[in-house]
């Protein structure tokens, strides 16, 4: 019934990526049957590779003949595909943009110094982190090296309840957006991905960890992203600096818990493929070179990579093949057949959940390959009590006992946290929904975390949470307390 709600409607997908397997075997069905209800679709990406692109056309058009000729057309281009028409032509580009990559070591303490320094004629830079804890350490380092007023330097990540990140994403915008009005003499914001696409927003320096190379052009993108008269001293040309990966002594790329985020395979080839570039980037005229470098066929390696790279690649394809091969194999699980599926109207419902998070991930509708998460709502109180409050220090007026009010449904609402810890998520999972939310529509999923002047046990285990505006959630271990700022 939803697939046929689409039905004539033009339908349009923004931010299309390849490195995900499991979401890409998704979208292609989704796209045979928008063709069958009468739909059309339009996809829009910076970054797509040709084979990727193939891919959604044929399952567009179901047929791949002609699809070869696709290659043909130079970056940035526009392909239109139909039963009976299929080209790509070519665009005008943009402006050549240079961007200068430079390596940095890995530590905390160098990007710190390295900020310090750079901006020490004043400056707006970016600090993005792959993983949340890293960037609540990164800014908790920059914040003891008081390099600005606690006022200027920002963290934005996906474990803040929106009640506070709200705030936090308009302070981001007012400072770095396109109207200089509010542009500080020298401010950091150090984020997650939650700042990689989407928001307009432009900064005069930027330090990035390692993620797939169209990923980086996507981060890249925010440098120096609109014209102004003047930027700080040394900061004239755009400049991404890129935290090296720690190297074993056979030469391997150590990407520890990165690893688990992205495909190795696709992390090697976008490390070596940036390596190779001369320390700066072309763009849009290298665009699509770089993308294909990393996602296409091409088995030629540059020059200047350990002597068995060709061998580091070869175990890294291997064990990225058997993750697409089980990532294909879950999609295949959750797919709706095809809309010529000679027994479509009388095949069972499969009737997967989509929300509940103590249910076995292989009876989940999930849209995205991915740890499970649970959805936290965040109280607060100061003794053990049955009431409680929606912020620290404020009234204990919620009672779980009682279905909430719509006026309180928002409330709550706005401090949802949600976590994909494993730890974390089998403590509460394990924990009962509040008798006043189990036929609640909205809540009736949602658990519980209850913060004693910040901090919120998890009794039996080896972690606590803490919350704080300043930080959001953090995770700790035990005796970890004092970690962060």
């Amino acid at each position: 019934m939803r697939l046929f709600g689409l039905s004539g409607k033009t339908v349009i997908f923004d931010e299309v990526h390849a490195y995900d397997t499991y979401m890409n075997r998704l979208f292609t069905q989704l796209l045979v049957w928008l063709r069958a209800v009468g739909a059309s679709a339009i996809v829009l990406s910076a970054t797509l590779p040709a084979r990727t692109r193939q891919e959604l056309v044929t399952a567009w058009r179901g047929s791949d003949d002609g699809i070869k000729k696709l290659n043909e057309a130079s970056y940035p281009s526009v392909t239109v595909a139909s039963q009976n028409v299929l080209y790509t032509k070519s665009l005008a580009g943009n402006e050549e943009r240079c961007i200068a990559v430079e390596w940095i070591e890995p530590l905390v303490e160098t990007l710190v110094e390295e900020v310090r320094a750079r901006l020490q004629n004043g400056g707006c830079a970016a600090v993005i982190c792959n993983r949340v804890q890293r960037a609540q350490e990164v800014y908790c380092a920059l914040r003891k090296a008081d390099l600005v007023a606690d006022e200027d330097l920002l963290l934005l990540h996906a474990r803040m309840a929106s009640v506070w990140r709200e705030s936090i994403e308009k302070a981001v915008i007012d400072r770095f957006g396109k109207e200089p009005g509010q542009r500080p003499h020298k401010s950091i914001v150090v984020a997650t991905q939650v700042i990689e696409q989407s928001l307009d927003l432009d900064f005069d320096l930027m330090i990035s960890d390692l993620v797939p190379l169209d990923l980086i052009l996507q981060r890249a993108g925010r440098l120096h992203r609109h014209a102004r008269a003047v930027r700080p001293a040394g900061l004239e040309t755009p400049t991404l600096l890129i935290p090296k990966p720690e190297v074993m002594a056979d030469g391997a790329p150590v990407f520890g818990d990165d690893a688990y985020i992205y495909e190795p395979y696709i992390l090697l080839r976008s490390l070596w493929t940036l390596q190779t570039m001369g320390g700066l980037l072309r763009l849009p005229a290298q665009t699509k070179a770089l993308i294909e470098a990393v996602y296409g066929d091409e088995e030629n390696l540059p020059d200047g990579l350990p002597a068995n790279a060709s061998e580091l690649l070869r175990v890294a394809l291997e064990k990225r093949t058997k993750h697409e091969e089980k990532a294909r194999l879950e999609a295949a699980n959750r797919l709706v057949p095809a809309p010529d599926y000679e027994h479509l109207l009388w095949r069972e419902n499969d009737l997967l959940e989509e929300e509940r998070p103590e249910i076995h991930a292989s009876l989940q509708a999930m849209t995205r390959l991915m740890r499970p998460t649970i959805n936290l709502v965040c109280l607060h109180s100061e003794r053990e009590t049955s009431r409680f409050a929606l912020d620290p220090g404020g009234l204990p007026q919620i009672d779980l006992t009682q279905k909430p009010t719509l006026e309180l449904t928002r409330e709550l609402a706005q401090r949802v946290v949600t976590v994909s810890n494993p730890a974390v998520l089998r403590y509460f999972a394990a924990q009962a929904v509040p008798p006043g939310w189990r036929d609640h529509t909205l809540l009736h999923t949602h658990r519980i975390a209850v913060f004693y002047n910040g901090v919120c046990p998890l009794e039996g285990t080896t972690s606590l949470l803490r919350l704080s505006q300043r930080l959001g959630l953090e995770i700790l271990k035990l005796g970890e307390e004092q970690l962060f700022c």
